[in-house]
């Protein structure tokens, strides 16, 4: 029970301070006052028109400060381009890995080619299909370097 942020605690204190104050007989009069003020008080903050107002005022603020919290976590939410990034950095890795395996095999030998992305066939995230790729790189000279098998 708090009242005023007074605890039990501290209203006990505030009690014996006043008997050893005012003393005994003068404490129920100042007691019975500080009611009736207290009271006043309470009762003006409900019925005044300023204290209504700004309980009108403080309900508006408090709506409009949940709309606009809420309508940030949408855009965050709709913003959140995350997935979309992850998954093209995975799609590049995997591009990456297949330029490796193919980079690493020894001139001449045949290497199977990566199956197609059918992301990036379909054209998603803006992508564009890529364009033919060569079946053999072949030196200057003529000699074939090396050969890939492209997937039926």
């Amino acid at each position: 029970m708090n009242i005023f942020g007074i605890g039990p605690v501290e209203f006990l204190i505030i009690i014996v301070l006043g008997l050893v104050i005012f003393g005994p007989e003068r404490l129920p009069g100042i007691g019975r006052s500080i009611g009736r003020t207290v009271a006043r008080v309470l009762a003006w903050q409900y019925t005044s028109p300023e204290a209504q107002l700004l309980m009108e005022l403080r309900r508006d603020l408090e709506k409009e400060i949940t709309d606009i919290r809420d309508e940030m976590v949408r855009a965050r939410q709709a913003l959140d381009i995350r997935p979309e990034i992850e998954q093209t950095l995975r799609e590049a890795q995997d591009a990456v890995r297949g330029a490796e395996v193919a980079l690493r095999a020894p001139q001449g030998a045949t290497v199977a080619a990566p199956a197609p992305n059918a992301a990036l066939l379909n054209g998603a995230n803006g992508a564009h299909p890529p364009a033919d790729i060569p079946s053999e790189i072949v030196s200057p000279s003529g000699e074939t370097l090396f050969s890939v098998e492209q997937p039926a």
